[in-house]
C-alpha cells in the first residue's frame, strides 16, 4: 500500500507540467465505470471516513441492477497478447454489462468525490485539456495516455493475486462478500505498450519513477 502511495503522489507531481481544464464540480466523467484493483479497494477501506462513505453509496444501490462496466480481461493480460502480436479475447463475454452514463454514487450533491483523496487511480487519470460538457469527450496528450497506461500496468503488478474488475464489483466482495464472479485475478507485468517514437521519453519517465518511488523494473535498463 506504500508502494501505492508512493505512485498515486508521483503520478500527481508529474501532472503539474501540464495544462488541464478540470475544476472541482466537473463530474462529466464521474460514472458507475470505474475500474479498480483490491489493493486500491484496500487503500479506500482503510480510511474511515471512505470506508464510510462507500459503504453508504454500495448499501444505496440496487446489486441486482448496478448498469456498469465489467471488464472480462485485464490491463496486463491484454498487454501480454499485444506483445506476442495476438488479438486478446473481445469484450462484452456472457455476463459482461454495458459502459453506462449512470453517475457515479460517491458523488455529493455538488458534483464533488466524497473519497476523493482516496479515489483510485482510474479516476485520478481522467484529466482533460478541454472541458468534456462543452466539447462532449475528454482531450488528453497522447504520451498522457501512454503512461496512465503504465501505471495502470504496475498497479495491477504491485496487486498480482489480486483482483480487477469494477469498483462497485470489488466493493460488495469486500465489504458484503458476494459473488467475485465478474472479477479478473490480477497478473504481473508483462512489459510495457510503447510505441518506438516514445521510447526515449519514456525511458526518462521510467527513470524518474523508479528513483522517487523505489519501485524497480528489472526487464527494464533504467540506467542514464
Amino acid at each position: 500500500m506504500k508502494e501505492l502511495e508512493r505512485l498515486y503522489g508521483f503520478y500527481h507531481t508529474f501532472l503539474k507540467g501540464y495544462p488541464f481544464a478540470c475544476t472541482p464540480g466537473c463530474s462529466t466523467c464521474c460514472t458507475r465505470n470505474v475500474l479498480a484493483t483490491s489493493l486500491e479497494m484496500e487503500f479506500i477501506l482503510s480510511d474511515p471516513g471512505a470506508k464510510t462513505a462507500l459503504v453508504a453509496a454500495l448499501k444505496g444501490m440496487d446489486p441486482d441492477s448496478f448498469g456498469h462496466y465489467r471488464p472480462n480481461i485485464t490491463i496486463n493480460e491484454s498487454a501480454r497478447y499485444y506483445l506476442r502480436m495476438e488479438e486478446p479475447p473481445s469484450e462484452g463475454g456472457e455476463g459482461q454489462a454495458p459502459a453506462t452514463s449512470n453517475p457515479c454514487p460517491l458523488l455529493s450533491p455538488k458534483g464533488l468525490c466524497t473519497i476523493y483523496e482516496r479515489r483510485p487511480f482510474s479516476c485520478r487519470a481522467m484529466v482533460s485539456s478541454a472541458r468534456c460538457r462543452e466539447e462532449g469527450e475528454a482531450e488528453m496528450e497522447p504520451f498522457i495516455l501512454t503512461i496512465n497506461l503504465v501505471i495502470q500496468q504496475i498497479i495491477e503488478h504491485l496487486d498480482q493475486g489480486g483482483l480487477y474488475g469494477n469498483i462497485w464489483d470489488l466493493a460488495a466482495w469486500m465489504v458484503d462478500g458476494t459473488d467475485r464472479a465478474h472479477l479478473r485475478e490480477n497478473q504481473p507485468l508483462p512489459g510495457f505498450l510503447i510505441t518506438p517514437m516514445e521510447r526515449g521519453r519514456f525511458m526518462a519517465f521510467l527513470r524518474r519513477l523508479s528513483r522517487e518511488t523505489g519501485i524497480e523494473f528489472p526487464f527494464f535498463n533504467t540506467s542514464p
